[in-house]
C-alpha cells in the first residue's frame, strides 16, 4: 500500500468535536444558517434532530463557540435555571422525569428573558416521550432536521470517524464500506470501532479484508439481535 494511496491520520484516539474539525455540508446546512441567524438575532429557539452519529453533537459545540453559550446535556443541567440566559442541551431525549421537568424551566426561562435555546434529540418533540408540558413547549420552536448524508458526506464522515482513533485507512477501504455496508452514520461508525480494534490487537493494517470480516461479524451480530 503506497503512501501516496493512504490517508495518514495522526490524530488523538477520541470523537473530536474541535470545531475547526466541522465540516459543512448541504445536509448539515440549513441547522448552520438557523445558528447563524440566532446569532445574528441574539436570541430564539431551535430543535435539532437527527439520527444517531449523524453530526448532532458536534454541530453544537460549533453553536456554543459562535453564540458563547454554554453546552449542556441532560446530566449536566444549571441547578439554577435563572442563572443563565442562553443554553445549549444536547441528547434531549435521554433526559429522565427529574431532568424533563428541569429542562421546563430553563425553557421557560430563556423564553421570558429572550435569550438563545437550543435542544438536540434524535427525533422531533412530537415524539418525545415524558412530560407533556415540556414536549407541548418544545413543539411550538422552530425545528431542524439534519438529512441523511449522500456518498460523498458519508466518506468524509468515514474519514473523520478514522481521524479521532487515529486509524490509517485507505481510500479503497472507505469505497469497499459504503458499498457493503448498511449506510448509516451509526453503523458506519461501530464498524470503524471494530476496525480499530482489530487492527490493534491483531497487529494489522485496515485492508479491504479486514473489512470485510468486521462487515460480516457486524451482520451476524444485528441477525442474531433480531431473532
Amino acid at each position: 500500500m503506497s503512501s501516496s494511496n493512504q490517508l495518514i491520520l495522526n490524530f488523538p484516539r477520541k470523537t473530536s468535536f474541535n470545531t475547526q474539525d466541522f465540516m459543512p455540508m448541504s445536509c448539515n446546512s440549513e441547522a448552520l444558517q438557523a445558528i447563524e441567524r440566532l446569532a445574528l438575532q441574539g436570541s430564539g429557539m431551535l430543535y435539532i434532530y437527527g439520527a444517531e452519529s449523524c453530526g448532532k453533537s458536534h454541530l453544537l459545540h460549533l453553536a456554543a463557540e459562535r453564540l458563547q453559550a454554554a453546552l449542556y446535556t441532560p446530566d449536566t443541567l444549571p441547578k439554577d435555571p435563572t442563572s443563565v440566559r442562553s443554553a445549549i442541551i444536547d441528547m434531549i431525549d435521554e433526559a429522565n422525569p427529574a431532568q424533563q421537568e428541569q429542562l421546563f424551566h430553563l425553557y421557560n426561562h430563556i423564553k421570558s428573558s429572550f435569550g438563545i435555546f437550543i435542544v438536540a434529540a434524535r427525533t422531533p418533540a412530537q415524539s418525545l416521550m415524558g412530560l407533556p408540558d415540556l414536549t407541548s413547549r418544545l413543539n411550538t420552536i422552530n425545528h431542524v432536521a439534519l438529512k441523511t448524508p449522500d456518498t460523498s458526506h458519508l466518506e468524509l464522515l468515514l474519514v473523520k470517524f478514522a481521524a479521532d482513533r487515529q486509524l490509517q485507512i485507505d481510500p479503497a477501504v472507505i469505497r469497499f464500506l459504503l458499498l457493503r455496508a448498511e449506510r448509516s452514520p451509526q453503523v458506519l461508525e461501530g464498524i470503524m470501532d471494530k476496525l480499530d480494534v482489530l487492527s490493534l490487537t491483531d497487529k494489522r493494517p485496515v485492508t479491504i479484508p479486514l473489512a470485510k470480516q468486521v462487515i460480516e461479524q457486524v451482520t451476524t451480530e444485528n441477525n442474531h439481535a433480531n431473532c
